[in-house]
């Protein structure tokens, strides 16, 4: 097997190991595991066979940490902690600090360590080398393998409301990976992803949009749209400034 074709049988299997994982799993551990703990045991699962599968396959390193340069990486991180703010900070305002345990904060935890580790500490890289080191389209993969991971919600919502949600998360992933790719430091991304689903986690009710007309839903669409392409952009500024940045040292 060539290093592309085996590259290539990454990219597919890192596209659906998280969806099968939370898809089959809980049926695995359902008779031992209580359900509280479900989701944390599904996202420890990722971590352990997509680590497994590296090791012994794909031999990708990883760059959990970069010590080098921190002010010029919080400055890549830039356009994704305003990001944040902006779309976190109200749920944040309403977070209910007494749901906070080490349940949840271990979930929380897994669910960014196995995500990020996935899709930027493994699928970035794989589709790295399919694109022949194209920066930007191996960022855009990895951020639609991240959108598609969330087509596991309709067995819990609305599947207009999840095809919302994974244009967004493919517009966050391409924010994430952009972080990655130029800081090579994914605490930064867990961080960042810690950040984002803590609050889901503590507010007293769920919101969203479950309550909506067909227009408004749209009209949702095409922002979430519109925002993607903006970041699109945003990447491709970052990406620039970091390959200038890297050509005069």
């Amino acid at each position: 097997m060539t290093t592309r074709t085996r590259n290539l049988y990454g990219v597919v299997i890192n596209f659906i190991l998280v969806p099968i994982v939370l898809t089959f799993f809980p049926y695995l551990i359902k008779f031992f595991i209580p359900e509280s703990l479900s989701q944390l045991a599904d996202d420890v699962a990722i971590v352990v066979i997509a680590g497994l599968l590296n090791h012994y396959v794909w031999h990708v390193k990883i760059q959990l940490f970069n010590r080098r340069r921190l002010g010029m990486q919080l400055l890549q991180c830039l356009p994704a902690i305003l990001f944040l703010l902006f779309s976190r900070l109200p749920v944040w305002l309403n977070v209910s600090w007494q749901r906070l345990n080490i349940r949840i904060l271990l979930t929380v935890i897994f669910v960014a360590l196995a995500e990020e580790l996935v899709f930027r500490g493994l699928l970035l890289p794989l589709s790295l080398s399919l694109t022949h080191q194209h920066a930007f389209w191996a960022v855009v993969i990895s951020s639609i393998g991240f959108g598609f991971a969330h087509i596991v919600n309709v067995a819990h919502m609305p599947i207009t409301v999840v095809l919302l949600q994974i244009i967004l998360v493919v517009a966050t992933g391409i924010l994430w990976g952009t972080v990655y790719l130029t800081t090579h430091n994914l605490s930064l991304t867990i961080l960042l992803h810690i950040l984002d689903d803590l609050p889901l986690f503590l507010t007293k009710s769920a919101g969203g949009f479950s309550n909506v007309s067909a227009n408004q839903l749209a009209l949702a669409a095409v922002i979430y749209l519109g925002i993607t392409l903006l970041f699109c952009g945003v990447a491709l500024l970052q990406i620039h400034w970091s390959h200038l940045i890297e050509a005069r040292q």
